[in-house]
């Protein structure tokens, strides 16, 4: 009877020491887990500035610059990088501050507006009767990471419309691919590529839209 009772004894003590010890490991985990500092996340902005300045409109007309639909591929914030052969990767810590589709958009509307081809850019909220509407595609809007140091990749294609019709009318389309080497495979040289790709897909879409608009002005002249 006795070695019974000692046997009961030892193991709840046995039991208690387990449970203690058992306690003291969740408590550290916690303690662990409540110091580690998470991962910091970095958001970005595309900065694509026109420096050229013209005087006068070439156009008197209003041009409305609509939402660029983007390949659901790269419609995300996050950072796409392209590291094999049709393997994608999206980086979950680097960011775009707001959609590429709604960056993208907002430069092309000040570009325009800045380009002097028309009269005014608008976007696509605004009760402004306009004469053009300029609508666009993203195909493409990654980092290439299988080139030795990266290179920024993008493809946009363009649509010209006129509304004066009654029907209305396509008067100009362009595709545009561009690549640009970066420094490194950092999310920061990234997006100096990127800047620096969309820059010059506006410089030569301006560059078309400005033959387009000239050939306008020619045929109003004529008539």
């Amino acid at each position: 009877m006795r070695k019974i009772i000692f046997l009961r004894f030892q193991f709840r003590a046995l039991l208690c020491l387990f449970t203690v010890l058992t306690s003291g490991i969740f408590a550290l985990n916690s303690c662990v887990k409540m110091n580690r500092q998470p991962l910091e996340k970095r958001y970005y902005n595309l900065e694509v500035p026109r420096t050229q300045e013209l005087n006068e409109p070439l156009l008197n007309a209003v041009v409305r610059v609509q939402r660029l639909q983007i390949s659901p591929r790269f419609s995300g914030r996050e950072m796409v990088y392209k590291t094999g052969d049709s393997i994608y990767e999206a980086d979950f810590y680097n960011l775009f501050f707001i959609t590429p589709s709604d960056m993208l958009t907002q430069d092309l509307r000040e570009w325009m507006q800045e380009s002097k081809l028309f009269s005014n850019a608008v976007d696509p909220s605004s009760l402004v009767r306009t004469s053009f509407s300029l609508e666009g595609i993203v195909n493409e809007f990654y980092g290439d990471f299988t080139k030795e140091n990266g290179e920024a990749v993008v493809e946009m294609q363009f649509f010209l419309i006129d509304n004066t019709y009654a029907v209305k009318k396509l008067i100009f389309s362009g595709s545009y691919k561009k690549y640009v080497s970066i420094d490194n495979k950092s999310a920061i040289s990234l997006i100096k590529g990127f800047n620096q790709a969309v820059t010059d897909v506006f410089i030569q879409l301006e560059a078309d839209l400005r033959k387009q608009a000239e050939e306008i002005v020619k045929t109003h002249a004529h008539n």
